[in-house]
């Protein structure tokens, strides 16, 4: 029969043996949670690099070109637009830039009403708002470009067509009178060195210069605010010699 102490000892064996294979045990749990760390940070970046591969368009539109092929290197914000893939249009958000000479520039305000006329068809007229003045004025030109935005576009105007744009005036405010416009054709309008603007006023068969205050174009016309009655005749086209100078009243 064993004694006590044989007994003890062997007990004491089993015990070491347990805290080893516990200590084992723990060692590899301890290890498979590290692995099983870095295989899901493995597959969170490679999500990551997934989504990378996948463009979405900033709004809805269609595709008017690819620029593009399989295999190509595009560099996000490349030179020249080396880094774009497709360029994009949305017809539901029509656009129209003009340049507007610096002398007319006071006509021009964020927000005032405008006409889009398309060339291609010119019984068309459509309601818009200037929308942005650019902060440079071109400097070989001299004008500024202005962006006015298409208020109800439908599907006659496309992307990259020809129109014009007239800047309408303001209209007046709630309880104001209600003055009846004066528009003058847009060939009448003279401006001298100074910026001022005038028209030639036919008056007992001679020209007399007089200086009116606009208020921006309705069409092909000039709205005037001052200077003008309504009932004066106006020399267009090519101005006379000299004040005084004596004109012709066409029938």
């Amino acid at each position: 029969m064993p004694s006590p102490w044989r007994r003890q000892r062997a007990v004491g064996r089993r015990r070491t043996r347990l805290e080893v294979s516990h200590a084992r045990g723990f060692s590899k749990f301890v290890s498979r949670q590290s692995e099983m760390a870095s295989l899901e940070a493995a597959l969170e970046q490679a999500e990551v690099n997934l989504e990378y591969t996948i463009l979405r368009a900033p709004t809805d539109g269609v595709v008017l070109a690819k620029l593009k092929e399989a295999g190509e290197i595009a560099v996000p914000g490349g030179f020249a637009g080396s880094g774009d893939l497709v360029r994009l249009a949305n017809l539901h958000d029509l656009r129209a830039e003009v340049d507007v000479n610096e002398s007319d520039l006071s006509l021009v305000h964020l927000r005032q009403r405008a006409q889009v006329t398309p060339d291609a068809d010119p019984n068309a007229h459509y309601a818009a708002e200037v929308v942005k003045l650019y902060p440079q004025v071109d400097r070989q030109k001299g004008t500024l470009k202005v962006e006015v935005r298409v208020l109800e576009p439908d599907g006659r105007l496309l992307p990259d067509m020809s129109a014009r744009v007239a800047f309408l005036p303001d209209l007046p405010a709630a309880g104001s009178a209600n003055r009846k416009a004066i528009l003058v054709p847009a060939t009448a309008l003279r401006r001298d060195n100074d910026g001022r603007s005038y028209v030639w006023v036919v008056q007992g068969g001679r020209a007399r210069r007089c200086e009116v205050e606009t208020a921006g174009m309705v069409g092909d016309r000039v709205r005037i605010t001052q200077g003008l009655a309504g009932e004066e005749k106006l020399v267009v086209g090519a101005p006379p010699a000299r004040e005084g100078a004596r004109v012709s009243v066409a029938p």
